[in-house]
């Protein structure tokens, strides 16, 4: 069974590139990551984490699990180390996010992750669209969007890494007779659970509205 011991700092995660806008790499191993004695498989392991690529986040399932719902929210790349006895989590079909079991050979972790690293760098490069049906596409992996979501969605994808507004992005829905700030949040809502799928991130920028992010960060989504 995998598991930590302690929790990683915030400084901790900077270090490493998760928690800012630093790009992982698939063939450097993250040198400043404090060490962290884990148990995997029989044995007791003091550096797991060196073993997966630098920006991704080895974490512990079901011990880590709310730990995991915040990073998906954010984008972080993922490998969940399911521990022995343990369901593996289905529960978010997500690019980011990729899982071993704790009986696996130790190095089934850096394999995992490395394919993780090279899916998303793929799909990265894939340009988002949204046909007049609702359906989002990046590459071959697609979502179904209510009018509402579409509208909003069209909005921020036109102006990706740019900030909407709150006054546009209501003036839009207001069109579909959805009126005020609390329509404007739950369409954000149910659109940052959608575009996981597609892993684009929702940011939100205070006091001024929202802004799309297609590129891998471990910035929270606020």
């Amino acid at each position: 069974m995998l598991s930590r011991l302690d929790r990683p700092h915030e400084s901790d995660r900077s270090a490493c590139g998760v928690g800012s806008h630093h790009r992982f790499t698939s063939s450097q191993r993250c040198r400043n990551r404090p060490t962290r004695a884990v148990s995997y498989g029989a044995a007791v392991v003091a550096d797991a984490e060196h073993d997966v690529p630098e920006g991704v986040e080895l974490l512990s399932w079901p011990r880590d699990a709310a730990l995991r719902r915040h990073l998906a929210r954010s984008g972080v790349p993922r490998v969940v180390v399911v521990e022995a006895g343990a369901t593996p989590p289905h529960d978010v079909d997500d690019p980011a996010e990729t899982w071993v079991s704790a009986t696996d050979r130790r190095s089934e972790l850096g394999i995992a992750a490395d394919r993780l690293v090279e899916n998303l760098r793929r799909i990265d490069g894939e340009e988002v669209t949204i046909d007049d049906s609702g359906i989002a596409r990046r590459g071959d992996r697609r979502v179904g969007l209510s009018p509402s979501e579409a509208l909003v969605a069209g909005a921020l994808v036109a102006e990706a890494g740019r900030v909407v507004s709150r006054g546009r992005l209501q003036l839009l829905l207001s069109e579909q007779g959805d009126r005020g700030d609390r329509a404007l949040e739950a369409v954000i809502y149910r659109l940052r659970r959608r575009f996981v799928a597609l892993h684009v991130v929702v940011r939100t920028v205070r006091t001024q509205g929202f802004v799309i992010d297609l590129r891998s960060s471990g910035r929270s989504p606020a």
